[in-house]
């Protein structure tokens, strides 16, 4: 490079030489997109199409301290053919910037590691990481010096050209030779040629090459105004407060080839080099990473093959008498995919969480697709058993699929976050991390942060969120009179940019959250594979991807998802063993027993899991499921999902034989007689695909997928257009296509698999069963396991009542902190006492146990809980048996109690005053007390003070 070169003038005060644009190639090398999250404004997706259509060569996404969006725009690029590299721009200590690029996997790794070591150092801060923890985490790596937050560029700005140089030495040092390159950029600022030749003249006293960048943060330069916006709300700041904050200008967009060459046109080897990194970098994350399936630990003398191969067949002989053919055809058959696959560590793994589970007397049953393994049966994984069921393994995994499988386990909700930390401390914080949830904006949340920006008022902004009703499409054509209520106090220009502003930020991610249970658990280091930071919540730690994009990288996931239905089982499982000496287990069930069933027919379901919604209640007595098989259909198909098909309505109609069973294609009547010729289970969706269409089994379930997954509307136009053009290969007719589409699309969305809803059907029964034989035990259970399911405690203790279970109040002679079972009856706990949380839960429930409290005196001097607690527990009545009405316990602890009571309590009589006469309360009065300080009342409903004067009136019951 010349000493002497400088960055080239163009129209707006810079000279262009002319050039032979035409023939010039580039790719560019620092792109944000909006997984820079509120600095970056187009989707990967939109950069790589741009890029595409510009003609550059290669493209790096480089955004903010992570790889957030690394897969998705890997997955595009590979889609359209242009070369993706991966990279980030990195924020070291003092704000500076430093662009990344991986060359390789190793390099890639090192981005990740230092992604990881940026979040973990800031400690919940901005992410930063000290200039010297670089060292070691650079080799495989090509490194930029950044923009104008750079540390060099910045000093050279200053014209401390020593200084810069002293900098681009020590940078220089800490990558491998000739993989740190000055990053020059132009647009259009002075400082933008003040900076640019003085790093030349660094670059020729160094010896430094020098590349050319757009540091683009949209794909067009439209989105220019969307990109100051987002700054705006990052920044909590309006755009006429906002200042200097934002870009100078709308040049921040992908550029092509000879806009780049015409911007740099002094400087062809700065363009030159572009292409020469490109080169250097041949890592491709849009193929599987090798991040290392988890494994577990194996007794001596086996691998992981053979030892599941082993206790499988063990298993299976035991379960199975006698053991048919089918059975040994179908466990060979899994155990070939399990082989071929290498999943042999996956599979041991979620049993070995099984068994810490019931180690620790945790209750756990496996959900989705994953029951339908006649593995995960014989390992203890699943409760149900796929043969009898008849469920497909192929919808958990197949040769086929691309896609890999995940085990679902449903955990007790309270004790979900203790399996999680076992799980950390097993495999160690770099080899375990749950999937994060991408929050991104919808129409409310996107009209809320727009509008603040554009300085509309809250109160305006919450009444237009609230009457919004447009319906997010792919593009910006919302209208103003699309919205119920438009400003009327600011411009049209405002009020139309506004909304223009709202449609485009749809689906940007705004921030990550934890996804409900997914955790990964790899056997090489996870943090080489995707950065893992902090999560909001104490003692998590998250990848950098949600499920979609781990899946695709080829990441397996194990789901942890707490359920209160579990812990409901459990607890009532213990208190039946506790006073009834009967041991129960989820597996020990026949679901054969009429009484249960007759309780579902007639709707006696309040509590009972997935039948006590109101549309449950509502079909039960029409559907009258009387097997298992029925329960699996009814929970699938009377869901908020499907029921907005309104194909639950045919299906009811033909179940009770008003409407003939008939079939759109005789081709579909093996695959749907089962569900009365109408789609219900995913599974089906993808049968249907194949049968009507031709689609292969990889390509049926790519279906399923795309229209069950975000960011799909495309894929899922291409994949209509390949049913509908196999479905007219086949010779279905155009009105039945639609028809058919039309029942594929609404099902592979919102249906469950076949395997799922056996899973949940088992809860249903069990805990239907419950109710059923122990009212009692199931009550107490289910007021313990709050909050959960759909009705209040009160509306479940009336429930109870109606069915013969005494509900006993709360009373400090027998009250425990949660609710207690007492000679058959059901004893209403503290934890229901307004105030009284589980702070106090040990000091209650051991003083209990030492020895019975004598009085209310007693009870104050032991617990020493605070007097507003006490005022709570005497509005309740708890001190009734000690022959204190609860005014009159009132009274006590107002004139002896203040405030919390200290070490010496003097005794109640030394404080005696003359107690003058209180009235005791009523009936009512003590329902409104009860309701006041508790929520419910274990002695009055509410209406037996109105019925007499109701029924009077003309009301019936």
């Amino acid at each position: 490079m010349s000493s002497t070169s400088t960055l080239g003038q163009n129209c707006h005060g810079f000279r262009v030489q002319n050039t032979e644009l035409g023939r010039i190639q580039y790719a560019e090398l620092h792109a944000h997109t909006n997984f820079s999250f509120l600095n970056g404004a187009s989707h990967p997706e939109e950069m790589i199409s741009q890029a595409s259509e510009l003609g550059l060569s290669a493209l790096a996404v480089t955004d903010h301290n992570g790889v957030y969006g690394a897969v998705r725009f890997a997955r595009a690029a590979s889609d359209s053919g242009l070369k993706s590299i991966i990279g980030m721009e990195l924020t070291l200590a003092g704000g500076y910037h430093i662009t990344l690029l991986a060359r390789d996997r190793v390099g890639y790794a090192n981005i990740c590691r230092l992604a990881t070591k940026a979040h973990r150092w800031s400690s919940g801060r901005k992410p930063t990481l000290p200039f010297e923890d670089l060292s070691g985490y650079t080799t495989g790596l090509v490194a930029l010096s950044g923009c104008c937050r750079g540390e060099i560029p910045a000093a050279a700005l200053k014209g401390d050209l020593d200084h810069a140089a002293k900098l681009t030495a020590d940078y220089s040092a800490l990558f491998e030779p000739g993989c740190f390159f000055l990053e020059l950029y132009n647009h259009l600022q002075e400082e933008d040629l003040v900076t640019g030749n003085a790093l030349v003249t660094v670059a020729a006293r160094t010896g430094v090459s020098v590349v050319a960048t757009n540091n683009a943060h949209y794909h067009h330069p439209g989105r220019s105004r969307l990109q100051d916006v987002l700054t705006c709300i990052k920044h909590t700041e309006t755009l006429d407060t906002i200042g200097s904050k934002l870009l100078p200008n709308s040049e921040f967009c992908l550029k092509s080839p000879a806009a780049m060459a015409s911007l740099f046109s002094d400087l062809p080897e700065a363009i030159q080099n572009t292409l020469h990194i490109a080169d250097m970098c041949s890592f491709d994350l849009s193929s599987k990473l090798e991040y290392g399936l988890p494994t577990a630990t194996v007794p001596a003398g086996y691998t992981e093959f053979t030892y599941i191969e082993k206790l499988v067949w063990d298993s299976v002989r035991v379960r199975y008498k006698p053991l048919a053919d089918k059975v040994c055809k179908r466990v060979s058959k899994e155990l070939s995919y399990i082989r071929k696959h290498d999943l042999a560590g996956y599979f041991l793994t979620a049993r070995e969480i099984i068994q810490f589970c019931n180690t620790n007397n945790i209750l756990v049953n496996t959900r989705g697709s994953a029951p339908g393994s006649i593995l995960c049966y014989a390992l203890g994984i699943s409760m149900v058993d796929p043969i009898a069921a008849g469920l497909l393994f192929e919808r958990f995994i197949s040769s086929d699929r691309i896609e890999p499988p995940d085990i679902d386990l449903d955990i007790e909700h309270q004790e979900r976050e203790r399996v999680i930390q076992y799980i950390y401390k097993r495999y160690g914080r770099e080899h375990a991390a749950m999937v994060a949830n991408v929050v991104s904006y919808r129409d409310r949340s996107a009209v809320r942060d727009v509008g603040k920006v554009f300085g509309l008022p809250v109160v305006q902004l919450e009444r237009l969120s609230m009457d919004l009703s447009w319906k997010h499409s792919d593009g910006p054509d919302t209208k103003l009179d699309q919205i119920v209520e438009t400003p009327t106090d600011i411009s049209n220009h405002i009020a139309t940019e506004f909304i223009t502003i709202s449609n485009e930020i749809q689906d940007f991610p705004r921030h990550l959250s934890i996804h409900t249970g997914g955790i990964i658990i790899s056997s090489r280091p996870l943090v080489e594979s995707v950065p893992i930071q902090p999560a909001s919540m104490e003692g998590r730690t998250i990848v950098q991807w949600d499920k979609d994009d781990c899946s695709n990288a080829g990441l397996i996931k194990i789901d942890l998802l707490g359920l209160g239905m579990m812990t409901l089982i459990h607890r009532a499982f213990r208190l039946i063993e506790r006073h009834h000496g009967h041991c129960l287990t989820l597996s020990g069930f026949t679901f054969n027993d009429s009484k249960v069933y007759d309780a579902i027919c007639d709707a006696d379901t309040v509590g009972v899991f997935q039948l006590e919604s109101r549309a449950q209640m509502a079909a039960l007595p029409r559907t009258r499921p009387r097997t298992f098989y029925d329960l699996v259909v009814e929970i699938a198909i009377i869901r908020p999902g499907p029921m907005s098909t309104k194909m639950h309505r045919n299906w009811i109609l033909r179940r009770l034989g008003y409407e003939p069973v008939t079939y759109l294609a005789p081709a579909l009547e093996p695959v749907l007689k089962r569900t009365l010729g109408l789609p219900i289970f995913q599974e089906q969706c993808m049968q249907m695909a194949m049968a009507v269409a031709g689609f292969s089994a990889a390509r049926a379930d790519a279906l399923r997928q795309a229209m069950s997954r975000k960011r799909s509307i495309k894929h899922i136009q291409s994949l209509q257009a390949d049913l509908i053009s196999g479905m007219s290969a086949s010779g279905v007719p155009k009105d039945i296509q639609e028809e058919i589409y039309s029942q594929i699309e609404g099902y592979a969305g919102y249906g469950f698999p076949e395997a799922h809803a056996c899973a949940f059907a088992l809860l249903v029964y069990v805990s239907a069963w419950l109710k059923v034989h122990y009212p009692t035990e199931f009550t107490c259970a289910i007021l313990n396991s709050q909050p959960m399911g759909f009705y209040h405690p009160h509306t479940l203790i009336g429930d109870a009542q109606r069915h013969g279970v005494v509900v006993l109040p709360i009373d400090i002679r027998y009250s425990r902190y949660e609710c207690t079972l007492e000679a058959g009856a059901l004893r209403i706990g503290y934890c229901y006492v307004d105030g009284l949380g589980k702070t106090f839960q040990k000091v209650l429930d051991q003083e209990i146990e030492l020895a019975p409290y004598r009085s209310l005196e007693d009870f104050c001097q032991r617990t020493r809980l605070p007097a507003q607690i006490l005022e709570h527990l005497a509005i309740a009545g708890a001190f009734s048996g000690f022959k204190l009405e609860r005014r009159d316990a009132l009274w006590h602890i107002h004139t002896y109690a203040t405030g919390k009571f200290g070490n010496e309590l003097p005794g109640f009589a030394d404080k005696m005053t003359e107690h003058a006469f209180i009235r005791p309360a009523n009936e009512m009065v003590q329902a409104q007390m009860d309701f006041a300080v508790m929520g419910h009342s274990a002695s009055f409903r509410g209406m037996e003070f109105h019925r007499a004067l109701l029924s009077a009136t003309g009301f019936i019951t």
